[in-house]
């Protein structure tokens, strides 16, 4: 996986892919992490206004505390606000057949990530753009 994080190059040192009810994209620079919650459902562009995809963006190490997302989410009141932006669009997926979580995922990816945490969290929004990532499973 790499992307442009605020104008610079982001250059993950790990990646990892995570298969259950949607597929997970986890990469860190050990600086921070992102990762990318997609709900599957065939090639094409998945969009955060939709809820088709959520990302978020935290800083690595022991309790900085520090968050970014951009997801479609709804309070407890059942009020629902799309908090950042961007999309992820799949570009090659394949399974092996008769083999149960085996397979590569390719795409590219951007977004407008918006300070997360307490009530009243604040700070500049991260823009994470000409993202790509090709992975096996």
């Amino acid at each position: 996986m790499t992307a442009t994080l605020d104008g610079t190059p982001w250059i993950p040192v790990s990646t990892w892919v995570h298969l259950g009810s949607n597929i997970a994209l986890t990469a860190s620079d050990c600086a921070s992490s992102l990762e990318i919650n997609l709900g599957y459902r065939g090639l094409g562009t998945y969009d955060v206004a939709a809820g088709d995809v959520r990302a978020a963006l935290r800083c690595d190490g022991r309790d900085c505390g520090l968050a970014w997302v951009a997801q479609k989410e709804t309070d407890v009141f059942g009020v629902t606000t799309v908090k950042g932006g961007g999309s992820v669009t799949v570009t090659a997926y394949r399974a092996q057949a008769g083999v149960s979580g085996s397979g590569a995922i390719e795409g590219t990816f951007s977004f407008t990530l918006l300070p997360h945490g307490p009530v009243g969290a604040t700070g500049p929004p991260r823009g994470m753009t000409n993202g790509r990532f090709a992975a096996n499973f």
